[in-house]
């Protein structure tokens, strides 16, 4: 392994995957997850890398590396650091060269570093379709000096709040939230540095407020601030 895969493996055992993803091949749906990351802690999308962390190369992996900067400007309006790697076959550049062997052993893994396919072995076998499965929907690519491509996408946190076709998402986890309704509007207010008893509400006027409940309500807060 190249000792930028290997730096790469480490930063990402220790990373939570909160902030890691490994996509198979692109998808434009993706860019929801990159609009996640910019409205959360930031994160790094790798793409041509399975689950499991095994480099299946990217079939045109340079028109992808000079077409995704404009795609995800266009959709997100931010700017996202992309680069390419070199692997040398289907190394693992989530687990280096300590791949647990639960892993290792899994069909879709043997499969990827090219140890098994439906060829070879008979239509009984219990693998069988499940192997025809993933390679009808998963493909392989290798350059013809047997060495894989990948590629990184990095995007930091922004200040702002970032929107994907209107719509606004965050990583919760290592699952993707939209957000909606009181959500949302705290989110966006919280990005413009207000909270929610900053912003005024129409029609409402100070004779409206009732004092009772004002000093009900000063009563609970010097209460929960003597607490902490």
């Amino acid at each position: 392994m190249s000792k930028m895969n290997d730096y790469n493996a480490k930063q990402q055992q220790n990373q939570e995957s909160q902030q890691i993803e490994w996509k198979w091949s692109w998808k434009d749906e993706f860019l929801k997850w990159l609009c996640g990351y910019a409205n959360t802690e930031g994160g790094t999308l790798y793409i041509g890398v399975n689950d499991d962390g095994y480099v299946v190369e990217i079939e045109d992996s340079k028109r992808m590396l000079e077409g995704l900067p404009s795609k995800i400007h266009d959709k997100l309006g931010i700017i996202a650091s992309i680069n390419i790697y070199k692997a040398n076959g289907a190394e693992n550049v989530r687990y280096g060269n300590r791949v647990p062997k639960s892993t290792s052993e899994k069909v879709i893994n043997q499969y990827a570093c090219g140890k098994l396919n439906s060829k070879m072995i008979e239509s009984n076998d219990k693998r069988y379709k499940s192997l025809a499965v993933i390679e009808k929907e998963n493909k392989i690519w290798e350059d013809a000096d047997g060495t894989r491509e990948y590629i990184s996408i990095e995007i930091i946190k922004y200040p702002f709040a970032i929107s994907c076709d209107g719509k606004y998402y965050k990583r919760s986890g290592s699952t993707l939230h939209e957000l909606n309704g009181f959500e949302l509007q705290n989110f966006l207010l919280e990005r413009a540095g207000k909270t929610w008893d900053a912003v005024p509400i129409p029609g409402v006027r100070v004779s409206d407020l009732s004092k009772e409940v004002l000093d009900a309500f000063t009563v609970k807060v010097l209460k929960i601030c003597q607490e902490y």
